[in-house]
């Protein structure tokens, strides 16, 4: 019995995890705004929610070709 409700825990806890395509998109675009002040970046930014024992790890992963100039930053 220990063992289903650990895993009726994780189930129910993986569900909540599920981010919408649109979400996950409005996220994307907003790290991209973010990253665009401080580097020259290229493509998309991606993102990826990881669900722990009693937190969440977030993955942001971008490619950029440069980083702006001090003076440039806004």
């Amino acid at each position: 019995m220990k063992n289903f409700r650990a895993r009726l825990n994780s189930v129910i806890e993986s569900d909540r995890l599920i981010i919408s395509g649109d979400m996950s998109e409005l996220i994307s675009y907003d790290l991209k705004k973010l990253l665009d002040n401080y580097f020259n970046t290229e493509g998309q930014v991606k993102i990826e929610v990881e669900a722990l024992k009693d937190s969440y790890k977030i993955t942001v992963t971008a490619i950029a070709e440069s980083i702006k100039p001090f003076a440039l930053i806004k």
